[in-house]
């Protein structure tokens, strides 16, 4: 395998441009072959009509390390730190985000209320003589808070985001998604006690100028006056292997050309990695790739004739007569990207290929939209006016009951390849965050650039997944 022949990254999401940026920063011969015509993945930022807004929108976690440094370097020092405004809207109320549930037993009626600690503290007792099994996502959420305040918190929501009863999803969802209160850290959050302890997300972010895709666009923009080649509107077809290493790949775009190449980076879901190596791997591993499950994610943007729709960055839509998941506002991270007396908003659903919703003509999701957002607030028609709808593909991973077995079968394999390396979100089947994606970028830009043994890179790959799916 001639050294010189070029390293192809797959995928310019924030991890495959987070590792490309250092190998050409080292010298290397690049090429990152992206089958969509935008980069930066999930982390994209569009610009319509004078309007610029996020897939989302998405802020990067601030955790003061390398990866840090690198978004700094990357947003050209035009960002500022921010708090993640969000809430949650349940029986018509907002609530803080994550859900306090002290401030859910104050808010919500007197009668549910006591439904739902009853209902708690039965589960609890139950619970000491007849142990819940906890083999699924439904069963760990409801042995720690009951069936009332599981449903009303997650379990409805949860069905509606992947698609499938949540008694059909793992239970490490759950750790990773779900806080685990003991009943003593209950009461006293309930009374705003001092030492309360609560599962959070991060509280500080930064955010560039112009939107989170600007900060990938100028990675892109580095890799090419560098040297690199990005094609975009193109994908692997075929990984050919020699042995156990990558010996080359054909790519299809506009024409279908064979690139030799010394070593294989994947940021793009393990069923297309697999599915295109030739030889082909056994069975019992192309299986296990094929039933590694994805939901997809539609976004319908919507101009709104109002100043602002809230005074959130986020909504999240727990009351089962909402169609959609969330509702983002742009204006809220970033006033300058919705210029003027009016205000943009996104409204996520999340579908499966087969869902009548994915299939559904633009128009459809924009009436279904606007039907949703008037039970948030009374908004004439004719103040929601223009939209556009995206669709993506394959957005987050589903853990089913199965998803370990399959992964561990998937990654087993791949880590007997010599020279194709996984990595970020969809390389690995994880939900992760944009600093996550590019953190392993810049540790596998250092890998290769070491000259080490795959193992190594095995060895960090397991690391990682152990934390996540612990």
């Amino acid at each position: 395998m001639k050294k010189n022949n070029p390293i192809v990254i797959l995928g310019a999401g924030s991890a495959g441009l987070s590792v490309a940026c250092q190998l050409v920063k080292a010298g290397k011969k690049v090429i990152v072959v992206e089958k969509e015509d935008r980069i930066g993945g999930l982390a994209h930022t569009v610009t319509e009509k004078g309007y610029s807004f996020d897939f989302g929108p998405h802020a990067f976690h601030s955790k003061n390390d390398e990866a840090d440094e690198v978004f700094k370097e990357f947003s050209e020092g035009k960002y500022k730190k921010i708090y993640m405004k969000a809430c949650l809207l349940l029986h018509r109320k907002y609530f803080d985000y994550p859900l306090r549930f002290g401030q859910a037993l104050i808010k919500l009626s007197p009668f549910f209320t006591l439904r739902m600690l009853a209902d708690y503290f039965k589960t609890k007792v139950k619970n000491k003589f007849y142990p819940i099994v906890e083999d699924s996502f439904e069963s760990w959420g409801i042995r720690r808070y009951g069936r009332t305040m599981y449903d009303m918190a997650f379990g409805n929501y949860s069905r509606k985001v992947w698609g499938v009863p949540t008694s059909k999803l793992h239970k490490k969802l759950a750790q990773q998604k779900l806080p685990d209160m003991k009943l003593w850290e209950l009461v006293k959050e309930t009374f705003g006690a001092k030492g309360a302890k609560q599962k959070i997300l991060y509280s500080s972010y930064y955010y560039p100028q112009g939107g989170i895709g600007t900060v990938f666009e100028a990675m892109a923009r580095f890799c090419v006056n560098n040297g690199a080649e990005i094609m975009r509107k193109s994908y692997a077809s075929r990984i050919i292997l020699e042995g156990r290493r990558a010996k080359a790949v054909r790519i299809r775009g506009a024409r279908e050309i064979e690139v030799p190449c010394s070593d294989l980076i994947f940021t793009i879901p393990i069923p297309e990695t697999i599915n295109c190596i030739f030889p082909s791997p056994e069975l019992k591993v192309s299986s296990a790739a094929d039933n590694l499950i994805y939901r997809n994610l539609i976004l319908v943007f919507m101009e709104i004739d109002v100043p602002n729709v809230t005074d959130q960055l986020m909504v999240y839509l727990l009351d089962n007569d909402f169609i959609f998941n969330r509702i983002g506002e742009q204006k809220n991270i970033e006033s300058g990207m919705i210029p003027g007396s009016k205000s943009l908003i996104s409204m996520e659903i999340c579908c499966g290929d087969d869902d009548q919703l994915w299939n559904a003509p633009d128009s459809r999701l924009f009436d279904l939209a606007r039907h949703d957002l008037r039970k948030l607030k009374h908004i004439p028609d004719n103040a929601m006016s223009n939209f556009c709808v995206k669709r993506l593909r394959q957005a987050y991973p589903i853990y089913d009951l199965n998803f370990d077995s399959n992964l561990n079968n998937s990654m087993e394999y791949l880590y007997t390849l010599e020279n194709i390396f996984p990595a970020g979100r969809q390389g690995l089947y994880i939900n992760n965050d944009i600093h996550d994606s590019m953190k392993m970028g810049l540790e596998l830009a250092r890998h290769i650039l070491s000259g080490k043994e795959k193992e190594h890179w095995n060895a960090t790959v397991k690391s990682y997944l152990n934390w996540r799916l612990k």
